[in-house]
């Protein structure tokens, strides 16, 4: 995702519990150039007719170039682009510019510093807004972020014990999980 970003890209974030169909749709709408996926994925969007990418060929061999990216992002680039649920017809693709998401880290910063030592979490899928604070709102200020994976999220008493094994200290969460 930073790479996306720093690139001057937009995500557009597919999960894949999603069923093919609004998968298919979203990669359409969004008029995606680049599909960035897991080889496990790759045939449910055989139809996608722009450059793939496997991430797990990424993940193997030498590492490339680790110079730091040149920004090519601005204030006014995309940041990412998230469907609604559809609930009331086809899904709408909702684009988020960089400076909606860095007022938003700065008024949280705010409003809810982070102290020392702190560590937050991530545990919403990439397909819902809270998602871009878990993973960019500790980051950015230098502090670490314990990532959850879907069925510890999913099951209260196991995410309380994850969560206090791993001592973390911050997340967002919606009221019924609470």
């Amino acid at each position: 995702l930073l790479a996306i970003l720093k690139a001057g890209g937009a995500y557009v974030p597919l999960d894949p519990s999603y069923p093919d169909p609004r998968l298919k749709f979203m990669l359409a709408d969004s008029q995606a150039a680049l599909l960035l996926t897991q080889a496990k994925y790759a045939g449910r969007m055989a139809e996608f007719t722009g450059k793939k990418i496997m991430i797990d060929d990424l993940l193997r061999g030498p590492a490339r170039n680790m110079a730091n990216l040149k920004k090519h992002a601005s204030a006014e680039n995309a940041f990412c682009v998230i469907y609604t649920s559809g609930s009331t017809g086809t899904p709408k693709g909702v684009v988020a510019l960089h400076r909606g998401a860095l007022n938003r880290f700065a008024w949280m910063w705010r409003s809810y510093p982070f102290g020392a030592g702190e560590k937050s979490c991530q545990k919403t899928s990439l397909s819902f807004v809270d998602s871009i604070w878990e993973i960019f709102g500790a980051l950015l200020q230098g502090l670490p972020t314990v990532i959850v994976g879907d069925w510890t999220a999913r099951d209260p008493d196991l995410l309380a014990e994850y969560l206090s094994q791993r001592q973390v200290t911050r997340l967002v969460m919606v009221p019924s999980l609470l």
